[in-house]
């Protein structure tokens, strides 16, 4: 006769007869027992090569588009900071331009207005502020004809007095330059009073860091007064050096 086993859980565990001995029922849960042990109760299916999927790690969405902004403004930046250097030099050149055509107009005026004021008895104050803006050559040129014209003045006794009615810059070029002045001057001497509106062309020459006047040519009217093109330009009608003759 079989007796049923009963296990911990009350379930049937496997049946033995009653004429089975201590021994032989040992073994056989034994081997029970260890054929349970070497299958698996609840296998894990394998999964296909084809059904198996990756992991991608991918940036979020919001760090890409800080990045991208931080780009965008860095190249903004830059932009910004070549049109500032580019309009800063632009700024510096167009002032150096206009400093040195404030130089030139200033010099040229000057020296000429110098030129044509003086008194018969002051003629080395004359001298002076004639050559004050001026190179050596022009000092030179200007000193060995200062005897003629001092003779001259003194013995006619003659006054100047002029003023500058305008300055126009032209050509500037490896620190040479070329103005024209429009002088208006009275004279008066012992044979009464004069009028001369000259053209004064002056080169002037840069030294030092300083522009200076190295040369006068004046262009006066003849005929009482400047004649004109066909443009409105004033056409000169003689040409002589200056100091003019009063």
């Amino acid at each position: 006769m079989t007796e049923p086993v009963s296990g911990r859980a009350g379930g049937t565990i496997i049946g033995r007869s009653a004429s089975t001995t201590p021994s032989e029922e040992a073994a056989e849960v034994e081997a029970t027992f260890a054929e349970l042990s070497a299958e698996p109760l609840d296998p894990e299916p394998a999964v296909p090569a084809a059904d198996r999927t990756e992991t991608v790690l991918v940036p979020a969405s919001g760090s890409l588009a800080a990045r991208w902004s931080l780009v965008g403004c860095v190249v903004l930046a830059l932009a910004a900071l070549v049109f500032a250097v580019v309009a800063l030099q632009q700024r510096s050149a167009l002032q150096a331009e206009r400093d040195r055509t404030t130089e030139l107009r200033d010099v040229s005026g000057k020296t000429i207005a110098a030129l044509t004021s003086y008194d018969y008895q002051h003629l080395d104050v004359w001298k002076k502020s004639v050559l004050a803006n001026s190179t050596g050559s022009f000092q030179n040129q200007f000193e060995s004809g200062f005897t003629g014209f001092e003779q001259a003045y003194i013995a006619e006794h003659n006054r100047g007095t002029g003023s500058i009615q305008g300055v126009w810059v032209g050509p500037v070029d490896a620190g040479k330059a070329t103005t024209v002045v429009l002088a208006q001057i009275t004279v008066t001497s012992l044979t009464g009073t004069h009028s001369l509106e000259p053209y004064v062309q002056l080169t002037l020459l840069k030294v030092a860091g300083h522009w200076r006047v190295d040369d006068v040519q004046a262009t006066f009217d003849t005929g009482g007064g400047a004649s004109s093109g066909a443009d409105g330009t004033p056409v000169p009608q003689a040409t002589t050096t200056v100091p003019p003759a009063p």
